[in-house]
C-alpha cells in the first residue's frame, strides 16, 4: 500500500465510515486485526462484512458477555461509487489490519495478511448494523 501520496490516512478504520457514532463508542481504540468475511457487488455499490476478533472497549448489553455469548463481532457496511477492486488469494482466510485512506477524493480500503490481499476504491462507506457470534 502506497499511502505516501494520500491526502488523509486514518489511524482508526472506524473514522473513515459514515454513520459511525455507535462504532466510535464501541471501538474508540480501533478494531485490531479483522477478517473480511463477506464482500458483494451490486450495480456500483457493495456490501462488506468485517469480522472483529477484538473485545469491544464498551460492552453492549444485548450482545451478552464477551467470551461467553460471543467472541466475534460482525460489522456490516455498505459502500458506493466503486472504482477499482483487487482481490488475491481470497481462500486464505486469516486476520489482518484494515486500513483506509483518501486520495484524490476517493476512499481506499485495504486488508492484507499472509498472502491474502483485498483493496477497493469507492466514494464512501456507511455503517449498517452489527451482530455477534461465538466461533
Amino acid at each position: 500500500m502506497d499511502t505516501t501520496i494520500a491526502d488523509v490516512v486514518y489511524k482508526n478504520f472506524v473514522d473513515c465510515v459514515d454513520n459511525n457514532i455507535f462504532l466510535q463508542s464501541v471501538f474508540p481504540s480501533g478494531l485490531g486485526d479483522v477478517l473480511v468475511g463477506q464482500f458483494g457487488l451490486d450495480e456500483g455499490s457493495f456490501s462488506l462484512n468485517i469480522h472483529v476478533l477484538k473485545q469491544p472497549d464498551r460492552e453492549i448489553k444485548k450482545w451478552g458477555i464477551w467470551g461467553v455469548n460471543y467472541d466475534v463481532i460482525v460489522i456490516k457496511l455498505l459502500g458506493s461509487g466503486v472504482d477499482d477492486i483487487t482481490i488475491r488469494n481470497w481462500q486464505k482466510l486469516t486476520a489482518g489490519p484494515l486500513l483506509c485512506w483518501i486520495r484524490e477524493n476517493r476512499l481506499f480500503i485495504s486488508c492484507q495478511s499472509e498472502g491474502r490481499f483485498f483493496q477497493i476504491s469507492c466514494s464512501g462507506l456507511i455503517f449498517q448494523s452489527g451482530s455477534t457470534y461465538i466461533k
